[in-house]
């Protein structure tokens, strides 16, 4: 084949398989596994993990696994969390305390996640307080941080479970004391996304968070409501207050318990029916989380065979590109041939009609 034809069928190679070689889907990952991706469990990185129902999300399932690690400057402890349903990924986790940062490590590893996500940060810096460390959140993609709630905070600040479902971010690991100090809190929430949230301090010791998560495909979240007993405990009080004023404590409590006595089942008709509706809306939440793992699993699928059939196409084009040049090529050859082959015997004939003449 002559070079100018390789040349040429290397060039349409190229050109005919850019969309699926040369602009790959933009992917939010932690170290290596991408949101949306399938888990590859039969590796032996992933064999690590201990996996259960997540006890935020039905049809969900938690793994975590946590390994003692070291580098050049030390020891330090890493946490690998994920959510997946399914087998696939919709959020993963990793935390590491401590973390180690130069002068401008924090601000150069920022730069160098936006260049590699294509994207520009979205940067968060901590309020100043004495006896803290800097801290710096980032994020990129259609993740949202959204503040969380006082009644949350005050149960975080307490020990107690947040009131509102869903992960949580700080910018120094540690939700309790950022609660108690009043620093920043938010839930994760919006769609595809990736987050990078660091606090160092003086030393350059701290703690280092990366998260890629799709926010979109959780359930939505719900806040508890305050418990019925609690509400008709304050009613029966301020009643029973308001009522020692004309009477004796003795009647007033006596009068009190006989209303109770007849507000009781009333009042139990409308709790049952409020934990028949929350029972109804757990049902429903759960059977919309299978269907949206379904629907993801589905696309991924359908991606990939999509790509696969579309390489195809692209690859029977250039074979069909190569064989019509290569044709071409040998009857251009075969004409150039015969046409030299002709040649020699009419020059002979001209020279002799010319002697004869």
């Amino acid at each position: 084949m002559p070079r100018w034809l390789m040349v040429l069928a290397a060039v349409c190679l190229l050109a005919g398989t850019p969309r699926v070689l040369a602009q790959p889907a933009q992917q939010y990952a932690v170290d290596g596994l991408a949101v949306g991706a399938r888990i590859p469990f039969d590796r032996p990185a992933y064999r690590e993990y201990k996996c259960g129902p997540s006890d935020q999300f039905d049809g969900f399932m938690w793994c975590q696994k946590t390994r003692q690690e070291k580098e050049r400057r030390g020891k330090f402890s890493s946490t690998y969390s994920i959510l997946h349903s399914g087998g696939v990924a919709v959020y993963i986790d990793r935390y590491l305390e401590p973390a180690f940062f130069g002068a401008r490590e924090a601000e150069d590893d920022i730069q160098r996640y936006s260049r590699k996500l294509g994207e520009i940060a979205r940067i968060a810096r901590m309020p100043h307080r004495a006896d803290f460390p800097n801290g710096i959140l980032a994020s990129w993609g259609k993740v949202e941080l959204e503040p969380l709630d006082n009644d949350t905070i005050t149960a975080l600040a307490e020990g107690r479970d947040p009131t509102t479902k869903g992960y949580l971010v700080d910018f120094i690991g540690d939700f309790a004391r950022s609660a108690k100090n009043g620093l920043p809190i938010y839930r994760i929430s919006g769609g595809a996304g990736f987050i990078w949230a660091a606090s160092f301090d003086q030393r350059g010791l701290g703690t280092l968070r990366l998260t890629a998560v799709d926010a979109s495909v959780l359930p939505p979240t719900m806040t508890p409501r305050a418990p019925i007993d609690s509400a008709e405990n304050v009613r029966v009080q301020d009643t029973i207050e308001n009522t020692t004023n004309q009477l004796s404590r003795g009647e007033a409590e006596k009068e009190l318990a006989g209303q109770a006595r007849i507000d009781a089942e009333p009042a139990r008709d409308d709790a049952e029916a409020r934990e028949e509706a929350v029972r109804a809306r757990a049902d429903i939440d759960k059977a919309a989380a299978t269907q949206r793992a379904k629907v993801l699993a589905d696309k991924s699928a359908a991606e990939g065979e999509a790509h696969a059939m579309e390489f195809v196409g692209y690859g029977a084009v250039i074979v069909l590109i190569v064989l019509v040049m290569v044709v071409a090529s040998a009857r251009i050859q075969k004409t150039q041939a015969a046409w030299l082959r002709r040649r020699p015997k009419s020059l002979k004939s001209h020279r002799i009609h010319q002697i004869q003449g």
